[in-house]
């Protein structure tokens, strides 16, 4: 409360100051109050100190401000995933939401997850999945960037032969039907990097060995019938390096690429795969496995084709390229069959 002052009046006995009984009653409750600050009894409102405001408000909590000199009045409200729940007399309950994950409509970790023996399922594989999580982060990701479930792994990937019963297997390809696919077409260049619309790759394909072309002029800092290493940037988009291991590094901070400038080069430009051999029979690349249907065993198989030696057999190695002898273009059908046109060969040979 305030201070009572007593009236006295303006002289003395002039009976405009307080009565006797009025004036001990403000110097009792002056008394009083002064009392109740030292801790001796009595009490004093919390409003009533001059750093207090007037008016506390409801459901507030007391703090000092910047200065320390002012008492404010502060509403204690939870952040995100916190509830705050003040409308009990005798306390203030608060709740964590944010520890239920399925409550968390934001949810990231802060530091690495540890999943302590325990099993982690049914993650969205799909574009409408990496959507939603760039909408609801401010993200970047592609559909590489999502963690996959072992179904999907082996639905897609191959997986190695397994024993009788067993449904692991690796299949190979059957042959293409030309060495078209091997060839794509760069439309521009943006960034430095190639621009080639559904080119068709995937981040498994970062590394990957191809020669550039040009029928005009070469784009800057390339060369016509050089090697370059792939790396997936998007959908529409590929960056080019000097080396297979530069264009597998995944550290964003040191990784280099050749940057051609935009409008470089004329003519068409073309990117091939170097790793397919136009002097090797069929349209596979020549680092691939062929399918079973494709080869001839030891043991005995019909061979379609012609079969070429490269060289006379036995003593007769390294005699002139253009001999008969050195070439059999017989059509063979078994290994049994082969055999029997070699050994005719050296007793032709030895006669």
């Amino acid at each position: 409360m305030s201070k009572q002052a007593i009236n006295i009046g303006v002289e003395g006995n002039d009976g405009t100051g307080d009565s006797i009984r009025e004036s001990f009653r403000k110097a009792n409750e002056n008394f009083t109050e002064l009392y109740a600050v030292f801790g001796q009894g009595g009490q004093i409102s919390f409003r009533a100190l001059s750093d207090v405001p007037d008016q506390l408000g409801a459901y507030k909590i007391p703090q000092s401000n910047a200065g320390g000199d002012v008492i404010l009045m502060k509403e204690l409200a939870g952040g995100q995933g916190i509830t705050v729940d003040s409308l009990a007399d005798d306390k203030i309950t608060i709740s964590n939401t944010g520890t239920v994950i399925s409550n968390d409509t934001l949810p990231a970790l802060g530091g690495p997850l540890n999943a302590s023996n325990q099993g982690i399922a049914n993650p969205n594989i799909s574009s409408a999945a990496v959507t939603a999580l760039n909408v609801a982060h401010g993200t970047s990701f592609t559909l590489d960037d999502l963690v996959i479930t072992k179904g999907y792994s082996d639905s897609r990937y191959l997986r190695s032969a397994g024993g009788p019963g067993s449904s692991g297997q690796i299949r190979a390809r059957t042959e293409p039907g030309n060495s078209t696919a091997y060839t794509f077409t760069i439309e521009s260049f943006s960034a430095g990097d190639i621009i080639s619309t559904g080119h068709g790759f995937e981040t498994s394909a970062n590394g990957i060995a191809y020669r550039y072309n040009s029928t005009g002029t070469d784009a800057t800092g390339l060369s016509s019938g050089t090697i370059y290493y792939l790396r997936y940037v998007s959908a529409n988009q590929l960056s080019l390096h000097t080396s297979e291991a530069e264009a597998q590094n995944n550290d964003d901070g040191t990784r280099v690429k050749i940057s051609v400038p935009v409008g470089s080069g004329s003519g068409v430009q073309t990117m091939f795969d170097a790793a397919y051999d136009s002097i090797l029979a069929g349209n596979w690349i020549s680092t691939e496995s062929l399918p079973r249907k494709s080869v001839v065993r030891r043991q005995g198989d019909s061979m379609d084709g012609l079969l070429y030696l490269s060289d006379h057999p036995g003593a007769h190695a390294g005699a002139t390229p253009q001999s008969p002898y050195a070439r059999c273009s017989r059509r063979c059908y078994s290994t049994i069959t082969l055999c029997k046109s070699i050994n005719r060969f050296k007793q032709r040979m030895v006669s």
